[in-house]
């Protein structure tokens, strides 16, 4: 699936996220609820779930470096959980819209 992002409004951002060796969420702005997120990973692969499960470094759908996550629902926002893959954290840069 892919988000047609002209049907949205940049409202927030997120910089920085560290990625470790235990599973993370994002930061969710609470003001406006975001509809979506554009999430680019950094530094090293990650694992991530957008379901409320919990990723390990082996279980979840990966992402390289450089790919773009596009969670397409506050729900996929608010449940999206990240763990780094190796013993190289990663870092993620976040894109909120509504």
């Amino acid at each position: 699936m892919s988000v047609d992002w002209s049907k949205y409004t940049p409202i927030a951002k997120q910089t920085g996220l560290s990625i470790a060796a235990s599973s993370t969420g994002l930061t969710v702005p609470t003001a406006t609820k975001p509809r979506a997120a554009l999430v680019q990973v950094l530094v090293a692969p990650i694992r991530f779930w957008v379901d409320t499960s919990t990723p390990t470094a082996s279980q979840g759908h990966r992402a390289d470096v450089n790919d773009q996550i596009e969670l397409a629902s506050y729900a996929e926002v608010n449940n999206f959980r990240a763990i780094r893959e190796t013993t190289v954290s990663a870092t993620l840069e976040i894109t909120y819209y509504t």
